[in-house]
């Protein structure tokens, strides 16, 4: 764990940020308590899934509590996690690398938005940004490949040739991996 700052203010927002971090959006679209999700956020939090435009906030409309409803139930089983890395800032702020796997057996709206389930397998590694205030999370962005997850749940041909106008161009095809983009990560020996 990375962290930056100095003295007793350092342990102060450590320890909040610990506290949260399992407790906030995303990890609570993993799991099964929408309450204590709800709990985690600021009433006025902001939260955005940014691949596919889903949270909460100024920018999509919803408040956390809409949000949380929609994410978190029934697809909460569904998921593996493990954290890859964590950096913790002077600011108030987390930065979460983790490695996510589930079955996309029912849909998982806050990722694949008015997609059906299709039964694959996906592996990927997302990354969040939490912002947390007076012991609550007042902000969160989220990425991820989007491109790998619709290959693997098979939207889109992870190896697919792309259109005669770009082929005129020199690209043969598109740059997407699918599960291995994740599994480099998990596999990385630092």
């Amino acid at each position: 764990m990375r962290r930056f700052g100095t003295g007793l203010s350092m342990v102060s927002i450590e320890a909040d940020l610990i506290e949260l971090v399992c407790a906030d959006t995303l990890c609570i679209a993993t799991k099964t308590d929408p309450a204590g999700a709800i709990a985690s956020l600021h009433p006025y939090a902001k939260v955005l899934n940014t691949p596919s435009q889903t949270g909460c906030g100024s920018i999509v409309g919803s408040s956390p509590s809409e949000f949380l409803e929609g994410s978190v139930s029934p697809t909460a089983h569904l998921f593996t996690t493990r954290l890859i890395s964590r950096t913790i800032g002077s600011n108030n702020q987390i930065v979460d690398e983790i490695y996510l796997r589930f079955r996309h057996s029912q849909p998982v709206e806050w990722m694949l938005p008015g997609i059906p389930a299709t039964g694959h397998e996906v592996e990927i590694v997302v990354v969040r940004i939490a912002c947390i205030e007076a012991g609550q999370v007042m902000s969160e962005r989220v990425y991820w490949d989007q491109a790998s997850v619709l290959a693997q749940v098979g939207l889109l041909e992870a190896k697919a040739t792309v259109s005669e106008t770009i082929k005129k161009k020199g690209v043969e095809r598109l740059p997407v991996v699918g599960a291995d983009a994740a599994r480099a990560v998990v596999d990385w020996d630092v």
